[in-house]
C-alpha cells in the first residue's frame, strides 16, 4: 500500500490537490474512517495560503492554470480587503470561512477542489470527447467518497497502511509534492517549507553574536542609521520567508518597527551594498581573530566573494519569486 500511495500521488492526473488531499488525510486521520470534507479543507486552507500567499511558490508556470483552490483564496482576500497586505497567518475565524468555500464554492468562482480531485486520485475516465468525467460518487483503493454528503470513508487496508506507516506516508506527500515544485520555483528550503512545523528558530544564539563582536556595529539601526537600543531586533536582508533560514550572513540588527516595516522585502541595492562591505569584515574577522564565527562564515564559504555571490543569487531568486525589493530603507 505504500508503493501504490506513492505511485497514486506522482502519477496519472498530477497536479498539487492529489498532494494536498493526501496530506489533509493523514494529517486528519483519528482512527475513524469517515472524514467530512469540511475537516480535510481547513488542512488544505491553511497549506494553499502558506505557500501560495506567505512562501509565493507556483504550482504551474501557467497563470491561467493555477488551482482553483488559489484563486478562491485570491477573491477571498479581496473581499475581505486583505489583498494588499495578507497576513502571515489567517486567524481561525479567516481559515474556516476560506475553509468553507474549497469546499463549495459562490456560483462563479469555480468548482471545489473536491469536485475534481476525488474522482482524479487514481486514474479518471473520460467521455467521448476526451474530457474527464468527474462523477460525485465513486470509490478507489484508498476510500469512497461522495459529493453530495461530503465526506470520504477511507478503506480498512489505507487505515492498516496509516496506522503502520503514518509518518512514512506524510514524509511521502511532502517530498512527492517537493519534486513537482522543482519545477516551477527555485525557492530554497522546499521541504521545509512544506512541513506544518516551521524551522526551529536560533536568533538567540546570533543576538549573542551581535553583543560581542564590534564588526557587527550594534551602534545603529542597519536599515534607518538611527541609534539602537537593547531591544533590537534581528532582520532578514534577504527575506526569511524565502530563505527559510537563519544565517549570520544575511542578519543585520535592526529597531523593531524597522524591521516590521521592511518585512518580507529583498534589501536595496544600497543596503546589499553595506551588507557585503559588513560581511566582508565578518569574514576577516573570522580568518583571523574570532575562530568563533568560523562555522558561521569561513567554514561555510571559501571567500568574501562566494559569500557576496550566495546573497546575490539568493536576491535574483527571490524577486523573481515575486519578492518585492524594500523602498523605505536604501
Amino acid at each position: 500500500m505504500l508503493l501504490k500511495y506513492q505511485k497514486t500521488i506522482s502519477s496519472g492526473n498530477q497536479n498539487s490537490y492529489k498532494f494536498a488531499l493526501g496530506f489533509a488525510i493523514l494529517d486528519r486521520y483519528d482512527g475513524t474512517s469517515r472524514l467530512a470534507f469540511s475537516r480535510l479543507s481547513e488542512i488544505v486552507a491553511k497549506l494553499y495560503y502558506r505557500n501560495h500567499v506567505v512562501f509565493r511558490l507556483r504550482e504551474t508556470n501557467n497563470a491561467s492554470q493555477e488551482p482553483n483552490a488559489i484563486k478562491i483564496i485570491a477573491k477571498y482576500l479581496e473581499q475581505c480587503g486583505m489583498a494588499g497586505q495578507p497576513p502571515k497567518q489567517l486567524s481561525g475565524y479567516h481559515l474556516r470561512e476560506l475553509a468553507k468555500l474549497l469546499v463549495e464554492p459562490p456560483s462563479g468562482w469555480g468548482r471545489s477542489l473536491f469536485a475534481y480531485v476525488l474522482p482524479c486520485w487514481q486514474g479518471a475516465s473520460r467521455d467521448i470527447r476526451g474530457y474527464y468525467v468527474h462523477p460525485k460518487q465513486g470509490a478507489n483503493e484508498f476510500f469512497s467518497y461522495d459529493v453530495v454528503k461530503k465526506e470520504i470513508a477511507l478503506s480498512d487496508s489505507f487505515m492498516t497502511c496509516i496506522n503502520q506507516h503514518k509518518m512514512t506516508l506524510l514524509s511521502l506527500s511532502i517530498l512527492e509534492w517537493a519534486q513537482f515544485l522543482e519545477k516551477f520555483n527555485i525557492s530554497p528550503n522546499l521541504i521545509t517549507k512544506l512541513r506544518l512545523k516551521k524551522p526551529r528558530r536560533r536568533l538567540d544564539k546570533f543576538r549573542r553574536i551581535f553583543c560581542n563582536l564590534p564588526e557587527l556595529n550594534l551602534q545603529n539601526c542597519f536599515l534607518c542609521g538611527r541609534a539602537l537600543g537593547s531591544d533590537f531586533t534581528l532582520d532578514h536582508v534577504v527575506p526569511f520567508d524565502f530563505v527559510y533560514s537563519d544565517d549570520l550572513w544575511n542578519l543585520v540588527p535592526a529597531h523593531k518597527e524597522c524591521n516590521s516595516t521592511k518585512g518580507s522585502r529583498v534589501g536595496s541595492a544600497s543596503l546589499l551594498e553595506r551588507l557585503s562591505v559588513r560581511n566582508r569584515s565578518l569574514y576577516e574577522a573570522a580568518t583571523n581573530n574570532q575562530p568563533f564565527l568560523k562555522p558561521w562564515i569561513s567554514d561555510q564559504f571559501q571567500s568574501p566573494a562566494a559569500m557576496e555571490e550566495r546573497i546575490q543569487q539568493l536576491v535574483r531568486n527571490g524577486i523573481a519569486a515575486g519578492y518585492p525589493v524594500d523602498l523605505v530603507y536604501r
